[in-house]
């Protein structure tokens, strides 16, 4: 899908960022993330509450933040810069330090892991 129809369809307030992975020679960025499927559109009574999923971005033009295992670090929120780019908001909860994920890429894919 393209970004503007993920930024759409998914809510990231408060889920937390495990891992990311960028292969630039592939031009893929890989977020695993716990979401929190209560703040889904789709949710329904009975889902399970938090799911994690790996959110895959393709021909990922440019990336400029965090890489590797992550502890505890919270979406504040989701800005849609243009209609393929996209920055996480994300507070380090153990150190309180704020980070931006700035990310254009030419498609995203989200993958439920669990």
């Amino acid at each position: 899908m393209k970004i503007n129809e993920f930024y759409k369809n998914y809510e990231f307030h408060d889920s937390l960022i495990n891992n990311i992975k960028f292969n630039q020679e592939k031009g893929t960025l890989s977020i695993n993330i716990e979401l929190c499927n209560y703040e889904q559109k789709y949710y329904k009574e009975g889902d399970d509450e938090i799911i994690i999923i790996d959110v895959i971005f393709k021909g990922c033009k440019s990336y400029d933040s965090l890489v590797g295992e992550l502890d505890a670090y919270s979406i504040l929120d989701t800005v849609l810069n243009n209609d393929n780019q996209i920055t996480f908001n994300v507070l380090d909860d153990f150190n309180d330090n704020y980070y931006e994920l700035h990310i254009q890429a030419d498609s995203v894919e989200v993958l439920k892991v669990k």
